[in-house]
């Protein structure tokens, strides 16, 4: 009997250990699932924390260490916590690994994951030795795998040459008034330095809606300076006119701050999109042309000082690989010409982003994970010639490269700092806004700022502004100053001459002249602008070969009178029988003809015949056709000389008849 109850509990026991076991493996395997399903859908925020409650469980287990690595290895900024998981996975690997949840193996790509892991931690001779070892488990006809970890190998010698040769930078955050726990990315800032607008998937997003990859959707963001680059006043979403309950991206500002480029992810179709600055609101923006917006993927873009050439981003077959740069020119229509790739010295087969031309609008920044590259998306600078071709293409440096992604790089204008966004450690969390300060090669410029006025009320005027280089006979720079006050600004190359040109519905174009010195680290210079307005129809007339317009008189040259009276001479009936013509051209105006004399004899006198003489002037235009209500007839006497009647010289100037535009019919 005793025997029979120790069997029985025995069996009792190994079935409860049994079920207990089977309970665990399905817990197991569910979550595992729910974990690889986030992975399938790109979620590794969703997958990381499902992974990690599994490690407790088992330690032990590649297949769990290795799919860790994998979700830090994808997040934005904690890539290098990959490394310890990653390093247990690489210790049982298999070539025949399944991806299954009861497999306790990791397959041989965990080596391919730590070396980009390692390459980010700067430790490039330990991220060659991992790609090597997975290179040794590929086989000859797997060339894509094969030509990919060669090139990631080339990164890290592009890495240890780029690092021997640092320069001399600080980097700094911009702090919690602008970076939250959220990413931060893609500035922009104005010509003057004075607002940052930026994309943020911050929690106070338009919608509060969420990716399936648990990220906030994006929204555009701008903060206004408190007088330096690292201090901002608390950010503010830019409006409802742009922010809306899906993506909106910031791309670029023009020079004259009027243009704001954004992107939208139009149902998965990205494009870029325009928004104007009409008295301080940011209007709805307007979808680019299908010059430049195609079925394909445009995600960012950079307008050109002058206004004329945008230069963007597409995906559009065609292309050298991947993402392209490309550039479109505005035509005299006010419509984008066909566009065309920038060539194999700025496109790589790999990816390139972010283009942005500066104030010279000859060097071109952007964002490639091609040519001599230093991991991830590096940033590059080129060079326009003068026949128009890009040179000069090099690796701005490091540390502003790093091992990982660095994109978004926005210089000031005086490129003696530039903002940009990173993951780094130690910033707020996730990806930051940094300013970067180049403490060498800081460029000499000059600033040339003022206002547009009306040069008869001082009236702020919004004009058009066309700077042009005279001594290459070329225009380099086209914007507006601001409607509200007339205030421009912008940065012109040292040793130069060049012409500003405004222009002004109804105003007369003005061009000012100005030099810039190259003996000046940064050279100030001031410009007030005046522009007259045009006449409007018949306010102008032409009197004796001279054009007088409204307000303005002119004496009428021989107009003689016989001695003593207010008779015409023959003389002046010829000289009169001008203004009458003038007069039937311009049929809509009112003019005032004035008498005026010399201060021989009294005043009574003197007053009296300057009357009758302009009555004779008078009396003749309307014996010849001129509407007497169009003409007024005064006599001032010697009341207003325009010299001395001291002399006789001065006296026969002050005997003189004046005709002056009063206004329009």
């Amino acid at each position: 009997m005793k025997r029979i109850f120790i069997i029985c509990l025995f069996l009792l026991v190994n079935l409860s250990f049994v079920f207990s076991q089977q309970k665990f493996n399905e817990e197991f395997q569910n979550k595992f699932t729910i974990a690889d399903n986030f992975i399938a859908e790109g979620n590794y925020k969703g997958a990381l924390p499902v992974f990690i409650s599994l490690y407790g469980l088992d330690t032990t287990n590649s297949n769990i260490n290795f799919n860790i690595g994998v979700c830090y290895i994808n997040s934005s900024y904690i890539k290098t916590k990959s490394i310890p998981y990653l390093e247990r996975a690489c210790q049982n690997v298999n070539v025949d690994y399944q991806g299954n949840y009861d497999e306790l193996t990791a397959p041989v790509h965990a080596f391919y994951y730590l070396g980009i892991a390692y390459r980010i931690a700067y430790r490039l001779d330990e991220a060659i030795d991992n790609f090597s070892k997975f290179k040794y488990y590929l086989s000859p006809d797997q060339i894509d795998l094969i030509n990919d970890v060669d090139r990631q190998i080339e990164i890290c010698y592009n890495a240890k040459k780029i690092m021997a040769n640092p320069l001399v930078i600080k980097i700094d955050n911009l702090g919690s008034e602008i970076n939250t726990i959220y990413p931060e990315y893609s500035p922009i800032i104005s010509s003057n330095d004075s607002m940052v607008y930026f994309t943020s998937r911050r929690e106070n997003s338009t919608g509060m809606l969420k990716t399936p990859e648990g990220k906030y959707y994006e929204d555009i963001y701008v903060a206004k300076s408190k007088g330096n680059l690292l201090s901002w006043n608390k950010p503010e979403q830019i409006g409802s006119n742009i922010n809306t309950n899906g993506h909106e991206a910031t791309i670029s500002i023009s020079a004259d701050g009027k243009q704001l480029f954004i992107y939208k992810d139009d149902n998965g179709d990205g494009n870029i999109y325009l928004s104007k600055n009409e008295n301080g609101v940011w209007s709805v923006p307007e979808k680019l042309s299908s010059e430049i917006n195609t079925k394909s993927w445009e995600t960012h873009a950079s307008l050109s000082p002058d206004g004329i050439t945008l230069y963007f981003v597409s995906n559009k077959p065609g292309g050298y690989g991947g993402r392209d740069i490309y550039k479109s020119e505005k035509m005299a229509n006010g419509k984008w010409s066909k566009a065309q790739n920038l060539g194999p010295l700025i496109n790589s087969k790999y990816d390139e982003d972010s283009p942005f031309i500066s104030a010279d609008g000859a060097t071109l920044y952007f964002s490639s994970q091609g040519h001599e590259n230093m991991g991830g998306f590096d940033i590059f600078t080129a060079t326009l010639n003068e026949e128009g071709a890009w040179t000069d293409l090099e690796n701005i440096g490091y540390p502003i490269n790093t091992t990982d992604d660095d994109i978004f790089y926005v210089p000031t204008r005086d490129e003696k700092h530039a903002l940009y966004s990173s993951a780094k450690l130690g910033g707020q969390g996730d990806q930051d806004l940094y300013l970067i300060t180049i403490v060498e090669g800081k460029k000499k410029y000059a600033i040339l700022k003022g206002a547009v006025f009306e040069s008869f009320s001082y009236k702020p005027l919004e004009a058009k502004l066309v700077i042009r280089d005279v001594i290459k006979n070329e225009t380099i720079a086209s914007f507006h100053s601001d409607k509200k006050n007339g205030a421009y600004s912008i940065t012109l190359p040292i040793g130069g001459k060049y012409e500003i040109t405004a222009t002004a519905d109804n105003y007369i174009a003005q061009t000012e002249l100005i030099e810039t010195s190259d003996k000046i680290d940064v050279q100030e210079i001031n410009k007030a602008i005046l522009l007259k307005k045009v006449p409007k129809p018949d306010q102008k007339i032409t009197i004796n070969n001279k054009e007088i317009t409204l307000g303005e008189r002119i004496v009428l040259k021989n107009i003689q009178f016989e001695f003593n009276s207010a008779k015409l001479t023959a003389e002046s009936k010829t000289e009169l029988l001008q203004v009458v013509n003038s007069l039937k051209i311009s049929s809509s105006l009112v003019v005032e003809i004035s008498g005026h004399t010399d201060n021989v004899g009294s005043a009574a006198i003197n007053k009296g015949l300057s009357e009758d003489r302009a009555y004779a002037v008078v009396d003749f235009l309307v014996e010849n056709g001129i509407a007497k209500d169009r003409l007024k007839a005064v006599g001032y006497g010697f009341e207003r000389p325009v010299a001395s009647n001291n002399t006789e010289e001065g006296r026969a100037k002050n005997r003189r008849t004046e005709f002056r535009i009063i206004r329009n019919y």
